[in-house]
């Protein structure tokens, strides 16, 4: 593996395909509730939200696939969506406070992200 974490789980145990398996299944639970708020937690249907449910599948998959495979690419894509929905959960918490109509916290995310 070429990824620079391994975890307590005995790596290929139970099959020469997928390096850590129970922490691969039990990733698909963070999809699970990320898809399970963009289906069911938006009664608005303001896009931050959807954002931000987006981003928790990605760290899902990201971290399936990182448990799966145990490469850096993997690796990236189970670190990088966790900053994504880092960046989206302080914003909607900002967001929750800032007067209806301003753009100043707008900007500021945009920053952030660059």
């Amino acid at each position: 593996h070429t990824s620079s974490i391994d975890f307590c789980e005995p790596n290929y145990l139970l099959t020469e395909h997928v390096a850590e398996p129970h922490n691969a299944y039990s990733s698909l639970i963070i999809c699970y509730f990320g898809l399970i708020g963009l289906l069911y937690s938006n009664v608005t249907n303001e896009t931050r939200f959807k954002v931000m449910y987006t981003c928790f599948v990605f760290v899902g998959l990201g971290s399936v696939a990182l448990h799966s495979t145990l490469t850096w690419w993997a690796q990236a894509c189970d670190e990088v969506p966790m900053l994504w929905t880092n960046i989206a959960f302080l914003y909607n918490l900002i967001e929750m406070s800032t007067p209806k109509g301003s753009q100043k916290i707008k900007y500021l995310v945009v920053y952030a992200v660059l």
